[in-house]
């Protein structure tokens, strides 16, 4: 996956189409190294058509008592990014109708704990 680029921060409205876990290692990692860890993703669906969205570990959003649902409407902002020829957006911030959740700081690093990143 390439780096998030910083000048393509974009933010995106829709509603949860489809929410699941991804291996980690599908998406890649910083050091480029595979991981078996699972994060969070889903499909967003856009008044421009469907995008992918990459969230966190699913512990992270478990610690800070945040659940998103199909068929919630949400607001992400993050980072476009490519991975082959999929591109996707890497989410540094979620919102639902009554929270939001911070998953990453301003250089798209993960707020999360690197134990949420180990392979189990």
């Amino acid at each position: 996956m390439s780096d998030p680029d910083r000048r393509k921060e974009t933010t995106i409205e829709g509603r949860v189409e489809i929410l699941g876990d991804f291996p980690r290692g599908k998406f890649g990692d910083r050091n480029g190294m595979k991981r078996c860890v699972k994060h969070s993703g889903l499909f967003l669906k856009t008044k421009n058509g469907r995008i992918v969205i990459h969230l966190g570990p699913t512990a992270y959003f478990l610690r800070h008592n945040f659940q998103i649902k199909v068929g919630d409407s949400i607001k992400v902002k993050g980072f476009q990014v490519v991975d082959g020829e999929m591109a996707l957006v890497q989410a540094s911030e979620v919102k639902t109708r009554n929270k939001k959740l911070k998953l990453r700081d301003k250089n798209g690093l993960p707020l999360w704990p690197a134990s949420l990143d180990r392979t189990h």
